[in-house]
This record gives C-alpha cells, structure tokens and sequence, in this order.
C-alpha cells in the first residue's frame, strides 16, 4: 500500500507538469521521490479489496461458487449419509462404494480443472478461499437430509 507522505511533498518532485505527469510516473517507481511510502497491507484491506473484486464481477463470483457447490455436493451428500448411520461404515456394499468413489474422484476431477484455470489465468487466494468455502456451506445446505417432524 502507498501512503502520502505529506513532508516529503513540498520538498520532492512534482507529480504533474503542465497537466501530464513525467515521463518515469509508472505507479512502480512512485515512492519515496513522489512523496510517498510503502507499507504491507492489512487483512481488513486484504478483505476489502477482495469484496470490491467480487462485487464488481458477480457473474464470475457466482459461477465459481457454483462450480465449487457442485463439487462439495458429491463429497457432502455420501458424508451425510454416513452421518445418519451414526458414522458405521457397514453395511458395505459394492454400489455405495463404487458411489463413494466415483463422487470422490468427480471432486478431485473438479479441483483440478479449478487449479488449472488458475494456472491459465492466475486469482487471489483470497477469492479462491471465499468461493471454495462459500460452495461447501451451500452444498452442505442443499444436500442435507429432510428431518421427519413427528406431531405429538
């Protein structure tokens, strides 16, 4: 983050000349000649700066959290099956493991295909951490069991 340095403005250079800046202006090189200095950012500023980024893009936004929806949905869905069951792996039998399986490398299959997008086209952690958590507490949401209300 650059921060005004407002002592080091009446003394260093000018920013602007005859309404255009000089010809080594380039956001890299403006520090401490241009009155400025440089700190690391916060992680309230980190934050930020990473809603403004999906609020100014909302169809990406939502797409990658469906992406990831999708893909929590086929590790959350056996996950609550196995919860009803008290966590007991028995009975075994051969289609819910063939099913546990297949939805176990259809994740690992979507995370790659996220990881190499990110390869192509590089994103915040930040973002991916919001849409990676954002999924999973939507897949866990949509996927859980119906409970039985018993009237009394």
């Amino acid at each position: 983050m650059l921060e005004p340095d407002y002592k080091q403005w009446a003394r260093s250079r000018i920013i602007e000349e005859e309404g255009r800046p000089p010809r080594d202006a380039y956001p890299e090189y403006m520090e401490i000649e241009y009155g400025f200095t440089e700190r690391p950012a916060t992680i309230l500023e980190r934050f930020a700066f990473e809603g403004i980024g999906v609020l100014r893009s909302p169809i990406r936004s939502a797409l990658s959290v469906l992406w990831w929806a999708l893909a929590w949905s086929f590790i959350v869905r056996p996950a609550w099956r196995w919860k009803r069951r008290n966590w007991q792996l028995r009975p075994l039998k051969v289609p819910s493991i063939a099913l546990g399986v297949l939805g176990l490398l259809a994740f690992v299959g979507m995370g790659l295909v996220a990881v190499y997008g990110w390869l192509m086209q590089p994103y915040s952690p930040y973002f991916f951490l919001f849409a990676f958590v954002s999924g999973a507490l939507i897949a866990a949401v949509l996927t859980r069991p119906k409970v039985a209300v018993q009237n009394d």
